[in-house]
């Protein structure tokens, strides 16, 4: 795709109009921003890409393309000047690689990954601690046993106890981990509320959450990767601090 300075059409060549729909006389003249991007990324997009006291970036930038039926592409944008003889910037160069496959199997990843967490996360709870409590109350009433018998062999079962009762803290905290959210993404406020909490009650380190009173979250999985974002940096500033 070859754009002038204001950012109008040029040029694109024919897989450009085979992924949009657009044909290349229906186009030139016009502004590429306005005309091909969702209007949520066109301001950022200009400025990204019309920079003419700069190099562009090495980087590819991502950004979802308005086909001529209203459907949406993500492509992943690399740009470089085109410059005159005098080494003027007239026009920007994109080449694009469609993403859209690609961005869509990620998407099905991270719901499978985090599908596999919450299954794991419930077995774990569920399962291997609730094996544990029952262990334990066999081991408690053993203890009884033991004391009413004056057995010296009470003792070493309230170890043995104390150490399944670690174990179950243990899994607890490793389910909590894999899934600490749960199935509810307004649980992210209140998670993070408690983390801050728990960082003061543990370290003696003043932590603070603010949040915006409208915040709202839908996506489970965002809320999950969030609060591990969220507990990530706040480890790695209690390490490396």
């Amino acid at each position: 795709l070859v754009l002038d300075q204001k950012g109008r059409i040029v040029s694109f060549n024919p897989y450009f109009e085979t992924i949009t729909g657009w044909k290349l006389e229906d186009c030139v003249g016009f502004n590429w921003f306005d005309l091909c991007l969702p209007e949520q990324t066109r301001k950022e997009a200009r400025k990204k890409f019309t920079q003419k006291n700069k190099e562009p970036s090495p980087t590819g930038s991502i950004y979802s393309m308005l086909t001529k039926k209203g459907g949406e592409c993500t492509i992943e944008w690399f740009e470089a000047l085109l410059k005159n003889a005098e080494d003027h910037v007239n026009g920007f160069l994109l080449t694009g690689t469609d993403i859209t496959e690609k961005r869509k199997l990620e998407v099905l990843v991270v719901r499978a990954t985090e599908e596999e967490r919450r299954r794991t996360a419930g077995e774990l709870h569920d399962g291997v601690a609730s094996l544990l409590a029952g262990i334990d109350y066999r081991a408690q009433a053993l203890i009884r046993e033991l004391q009413q018998a004056d057995d010296v062999y009470a003792q070493d079962v309230r170890i043995i106890s104390q150490h399944i009762r670690d174990a179950i803290s243990q899994v607890r905290t490793i389910s909590q981990g894999l899934y600490p959210i749960g199935p509810h993404p307004e649980n992210l406020v209140d998670s993070l509320w408690k983390l801050t909490k728990q960082i003061k009650s543990t370290t003696g380190i003043t932590c603070q959450f603010r949040c915006r009173s409208d915040f709202k979250l839908t996506e489970v999985a965002s809320a999950n990767h969030l609060f591990r974002i969220a507990q990530e940096a706040a480890n790695n500033a209690l390490k490396h601090s």
